[in-house]
């Protein structure tokens, strides 16, 4: 699986609850209607207008068959709503996993890492299994990803929660991992951030959407 990173912030934050509420018809019916996309996130920081959109494809050929027409729907959405895209990347998924219950993810945590090499796939996919077990039976945990990206030397591992209380208890246990990461693989967490999940997509189960306001209990973009 192969999956492609998109950060941005939205310049005007009056902005935020319409982007937000524009999501479904703008990208995600995009992106669902495509044969080899699997999962979707899309992240927001509402005090910044900071913003990341996550989606993951079913192999490298699958996201590349994809990165024109969802490229150029993400760049006419970022347009109208005011976005400025910092950056776009393309990853390997080479750690995934799932919570034992099943929650519906409302809350990130991403961390950010720098100098990998494609020296580093084999330990990378050896590690991830063993940090995932412990995550995997934390109450809350939804679903997590390892991403890297070796042309950049860019990774990036992913928790996804179903409650913020929930990713909070985690905290010292999450640094403790990063500690061991960096010294197991000898690179550097450059940043770790929290968001808010505004939209979760899957092709197997549909989509959810967590609308942050009262746009979610009005508009029927929330019931889709």
């Amino acid at each position: 699986m192969h999956a492609k990173v998109v950060v941005g912030h939205i310049r005007d934050l009056a902005l935020v609850d319409r982007t937000v509420g524009a999501l479904y018809d703008g990208l995600i019916s995009d992106f669902l209607a495509a044969a080899s996309s699997e999962q979707g996130y899309w992240l927001l920081r509402r005090s910044t207008g900071q913003v990341m959109e996550i989606t993951c494809w079913r192999d490298l050929a699958a996201l590349q068959a994809a990165s024109a027409e969802h490229g150029a729907r993400r760049a006419a959405f970022a347009e109208q709503f005011g976005i400025s895209v910092g950056a776009v990347i393309s990853a390997e998924v080479v750690g995934y996993a799932e919570g034992i219950d099943d929650e519906c993810p409302r809350w990130a945590r991403s961390s950010w890492v720098c100098g990998l090499t494609r020296d580093h796939d084999s330990l990378l996919r050896s590690l991830h299994p063993g940090i995932a077990a412990g995550q995997a039976a934390a109450p809350g945990f939804a679903s997590g990803y390892w991403l890297a990206d070796y042309n950049t030397g860019n990774g990036i591992g992913l928790s996804l929660w179903g409650e913020r209380s929930q990713m909070r208890k985690r905290d010292n246990r999450a640094r403790a991992v990063r500690s061991q990461f960096e010294a197991s693989v000898e690179c550097k967490v450059e940043t770790v951030e929290k968001f808010r999940v505004v939209a979760a997509a899957d092709r197997g189960d549909g989509v959810t959407i967590d609308l942050l306001s009262e746009i979610e209990r009005s508009s029927p973009v929330g019931q889709r």
